[in-house]
């Protein structure tokens, strides 16, 4: 430990020529200088893998929701085919594809509007945590008609 210490200690002094060699000739300033370097290097590191994992995060819901997008896509095709033109007659094996169309969600569609995210598994998040609160404190949404 000691040694990444110095080498710290002696970056921080580069072309100045001075370059400690043992710890107990470091002034407390010099270690200062050292510490501060290490803990902004630290700082930068952990801001830079924070946002490469909120993109990674970014991704795989934006490629989630494509998938489940599509496999909609195709659920709608295949009712179409089986409920509306009759489809052939082993529309069963083909009814197992159709899966229900999700309910719209008010509060997603209140907060996407506000504009409360950036992208929908942000405002997914936020319904979420908001629904989980309400319930934390014995309320829930109730639709008005």
């Amino acid at each position: 430990m000691n040694e990444k210490i110095l080498a710290l200690v002696n970056a921080q002094f580069g072309d100045s020529g001075f370059a400690l060699t043992d710890l107990n000739q470091a002034s407390n300033a010099m270690l200062r200088v050292g510490l501060l370097v290490a803990v902004e290097r630290h700082e930068a590191l952990e801001q830079s893998m924070t946002k490469t994992l909120a993109m990674v995060t970014g991704e795989r819901d934006d490629l989630k929701q494509e998938l489940q997008d599509f496999k909609q896509q195709v659920s709608d095709v295949v009712h179409h085919y089986v409920h509306v033109d009759g489809g052939p007659d082993d529309w069963e094996k083909l009814n197992s594809l159709i899966i229900p169309k999700p309910k719209p969600d008010p509060l997603f569609d209140v907060l996407w509007d506000l504009g409360m995210a950036d992208d929908r598994a942000g405002v997914v998040f936020m319904a979420n945590r908001i629904r989980e609160a309400l319930t934390a404190h014995g309320l829930e949404i109730r639709s008005v008609e």
